[in-house]
């Protein structure tokens, strides 16, 4: 087993506030939103706070993959900060022991938001991921806030 950890970030002209509400609608405007990479996601258990599970079911662009299972470990609201773990799908069982995702939002000096995602993860075997694979899966992750940030910049009025 080895374990690795993965981040990238990217920076938004849209308030923090604004930002971190949205994304909490993660589930409802994700499929709206990118419909060809993500069809729709099913809340398994749970009310959307910690200990929900969802199901992202994937689109026509990701039709090597089915879906993925995520359980919500921490929402902090304060600090902008929500985890979650990878429960099944994608490289879980295989190349994956454990995957846990951290997205945090900080706001920035020209009043935007810096949106970080940091991946923790152990692998099934003696070889961590290739910087390339774990880009990828934060890209994923990162990708959804990206397309909810084109959302509120063609809504001005959306989570305002």
């Amino acid at each position: 087993m080895v374990a690795g950890s993965y981040s990238k970030a990217c920076v938004s002209a849209h308030a923090l506030a604004r930002l971190w509400n949205a994304s909490n609608d993660t589930h409802k405007l994700v499929p709206k939103l990118i419909p060809h990479q993500v069809s729709h996601i099913d809340v398994l258990e749970g009310n959307g706070g910690v200990g929900t599970v969802l199901q992202f079911n994937f689109g026509q662009d990701l039709k090597h993959l089915s879906h993925v299972k995520n359980r919500i470990e921490a929402i902090d609201d304060e600090n902008h900060v929500m985890k979650f773990r990878v429960l099944e799908g994608k490289d879980i069982g295989t190349l994956l022991k454990s995957c846990v995702f951290e997205v945090k939002m900080e706001e920035t000096r020209q009043g935007g938001t810096k949106t970080t995602v940091k991946m923790d993860y152990d692998t099934v075997g003696d070889t961590p991921l290739s910087k390339e694979h774990a880009e990828s899966m934060v890209d994923g992750v990162l990708g959804q806030t990206m397309a909810i940030e084109a959302h509120l910049h063609a809504n001005p009025t959306a989570y305002a």
